[in-house]
């Protein structure tokens, strides 16, 4: 399932439809699911949906969907879950949160 949402809000112009069919906060929620597998997938997703776009990384804050994306960084026992978790910080959501 989330793979096809990753293909599905692939293009830039589609990212805010899923928070518009109330898919964002699931999948914030898939952050913590106890299969890694379902944790790196779901970090694939919000990296999508956050790459160069201040409106999700914004919906994506206020989803509360920081600070599951940093543990899993800092402490997922999954290395891919950890690499994807890093991705989704680093797409410019990183510079978002610090305003650098």
């Amino acid at each position: 399932m989330l793979f096809e949402l990753l293909i599905l809000f692939f293009p830039l112009c589609c990212v805010l439809d899923l928070h518009s069919v109330g898919g964002l906060v699931p999948v914030i929620k898939y952050l913590r699911n106890s299969n890694a597998r379902i944790r790196a997938k779901a970090a694939d997703v919000v990296t999508t949906v956050v790459q160069n776009n201040p409106t999700s990384q914004q919906l994506v804050m206020e989803a509360s969907g920081f600070e599951p994306l940093l543990s899993n960084f800092r402490s997922d026992p999954d290395l891919t879950a950890r690499t994807k978790a890093l991705g989704a910080l680093s797409c410019k959501y990183f510079v978002h949160v610090f305003r650098w």
